[in-house]
């Protein structure tokens, strides 16, 4: 068995040096983020503190080359006798983390005869494997107070830590890292002032926090050693694997916090406030007191259908709609809804329209909007023309992250246009694109003239 050196980190994987990304607007203003792999970065003498927890019981990682089992399962082994994790890994790497008891010091993962006892009940053979690594760590249930400070954001494990039960660590950086990038680049290319990053840490807080409590509950569930505790644990377990619906819900991961942002670059959807909604809808409005779902669509992802466009078929929403802001209308172009300073606005946005009809309509939508600019989406399976219906909504404006900024019905389209670019904080612009304030004047889009 390869031997290896003991070490402690607060996390499994390898802590490379900060990283951070520096870019410049045409002003001498700049702007730092930091993401993966460490503290928060300092600037102006300022570090964000963090609230949380940091359990002192201590885990060997113990890493694995050409996995021996070659497995695709994910098992996470609440056994009293020593809880464990085993995790098939990319490249052939198969990763055991085991918990460590009080009497056991950390140096111990440096005899290879005690990893190999560790092993010896999970792979045949366990001296003669490759080793790649043993490293000890602790859990970390932590999260920044503030994610901005000034020209600074943090971002990742830069901004929150948490374990590895819930497997949410890296998940919850690349919802952090698609939130912030397009918040940044409209900043950078003039489309908004900097107020809009302050949206950043109002809509991830939350959800980056309540995948921590998740996962710290998880662990507690896994960790005990207790056995009385344990045999209670397994009973309730039992008993609920008896119902199907119970069980599914739980192999299925159902309980899992789903973001939704109530404050940020959200509209309410049926007052046309700016930055900030209710959860649930209370309009008299006929339409929405009929409504199937009371809860607002806004502020939550959008679906991610298979579609076909006059080019491709069975092509999945995002790749024909493109990277950046979506204006999309269900039966209508929404190209028809705006004034001509609305749609100045939109190219001042990047935004793009779309027109989503249902497949057996699409060639006569295609006709019928050409020359306007809309891109007609046929809807093969109802799954767009369902979320429309249930929410009582007849436009619904994409973010590039693809969660929804606003929606309303059709004739509140240009109010709703409004509301949503004072929520993020965009730039002036004149009649026909033209720009203001010194700013250059966006790309146009497909069916408006600059």
């Amino acid at each position: 068995m390869q031997r290896t050196r003991a070490t402690t980190s607060p996390s499994p994987r390898p802590s490379p040096a900060p990283t951070g990304a520096r870019a410049r607007r045409p002003s001498p203003r700049s702007t730092s983020s930091g993401a993966k792999g460490g503290p928060p970065p300092r600037a102006s003498g300022w570090a964000s503190t963090s609230s949380g927890h940091s359990p002192s019981t201590r885990w060997v990682v113990i890493d694995v080359n050409n996995d021996p089992l070659g497995l695709p399962n994910v098992y996470l082994g609440a056994d009293p006798a020593r809880p464990y994790v085993s995790i098939g890994l990319p490249h052939g790497i198969r990763r055991w983390e085991f918990m460590l008891f009080d009497d056991e010091p950390s140096e111990q993962v440096e005899d290879p005869t005690f990893v190999a006892a560790l092993l010896k009940d999970h792979v045949p053979d366990s001296s003669t494997l490759d080793v790649i690594r043993c490293r000890v760590f602790t859990h970390h249930g932590r999260i920044a107070s503030s994610f901005r400070r000034g020209r600074v954001l943090i971002a990742g494990d830069a901004a929150h830590l948490m374990p590895v039960w819930m497997g949410r660590g890296w998940n919850s950086g690349m919802r952090d890292a698609t939130n912030l990038s397009w918040k940044l680049a409209s900043v950078l290319a003039g489309r908004a002032d900097d107020s809009i990053l302050d949206s950043f840490e109002a809509e991830r807080h939350e959800h980056a926090k309540a995948m921590i409590d998740l996962s710290m509950t998880l662990g507690n569930v896994i960790k005990p050693t207790n056995r009385v505790v344990c045999g209670a644990r397994d009973l309730a377990s039992r008993a609920l694997n008896l119902s199907p619906r119970v069980k599914s819900y739980f192999t299925d991961m159902r309980f899992k916090p789903m973001p939704f942002y109530a404050k940020g670059v959200v509209v309410a959807p049926d007052s046309l406030t700016p930055g900030e909604q209710p959860r649930t809808r209370t309009s008299s409005f006929m339409t929405i007191k009929n409504a199937v779902d009371k809860k607002t669509p806004v502020g939550v992802q959008f679906p991610q259908p298979r579609v076909n466009t006059v080019d491709v078929t069975g092509a999945r929403l995002d790749d024909v709609t493109g990277e950046w802001w979506t204006v999309a209308a269900r039966g209508n172009d929404p190209a028809r809804l705006f004034t001509e300073d609305e749609r100045a606005q939109l190219q001042h946005m990047g935004a793009r329209f779309v027109s989503f009809m249902s497949e057996s309509q699409r060639p006569w939508a295609q006709a019928e909007h050409a020359g306007s600019g809309t891109l007609v989406v046929g809807d093969v399976d109802g799954s767009i023309k369902g979320w429309f219906d249930k929410h009582a909504m007849g436009v619904v404006f994409l973010r590039p992250d693809r969660f929804v900024g606003a929606a309303c019905p059709a004739r509140e389209s240009g109010k709703a246009l409004a509301a949503l670019r004072v929520a993020m904080g965009a730039t002036r612009v004149g009649l026909r694109g033209s720009a203001a304030d010194g700013l250059a004047p966006q790309p146009a889009f497909e069916g408006v003239s600059a």
